[in-house]
């Protein structure tokens, strides 16, 4: 039997002027998305926030579930609270293909 391991997720948090950009790694699931939920509502309550967009970066996301989507909501709603736009930004296929299964419509 070959074991296999996760892709290690990690989050590496950049802040410029009116911005803040989190650039997402690994696998984006059930055991992962709450730290991600967790790592962006710590920057947008920050004292200094001033946030006017949160852009998430997904060049090195290998892999997401409904837990993941889940978290972007989550992210999307919060970062709305306080006033600020959320970009996905570097969406792989596996992303894209999320995200068209849950904003397709049935002809029914």
């Amino acid at each position: 039997m070959t074991n296999l391991h996760p892709t290690e997720f990690a989050v590496t948090v950049y802040r410029t002027a009116g911005t803040l950009t989190v650039r997402v790694a690994g696998e984006l699931g059930h055991d992962t998305s709450d730290g991600l939920s967790d790592v962006v509502a710590r920057h947008l309550t920050a004292d200094e926030a001033g946030l006017s967009d949160v852009r998430l970066d997904f060049r090195d996301l290998t892999w997401i579930d409904s837990s993941g989507l889940t978290a972007l909501l989550t992210v999307r709603r919060r970062a709305g609270a306080v006033g600020a736009t959320l970009h996905l930004e570097h969406r792989p296929d596996v992303l894209e293909r999320m995200l068209r299964l849950t904003t397709a419509r049935g002809d029914g």
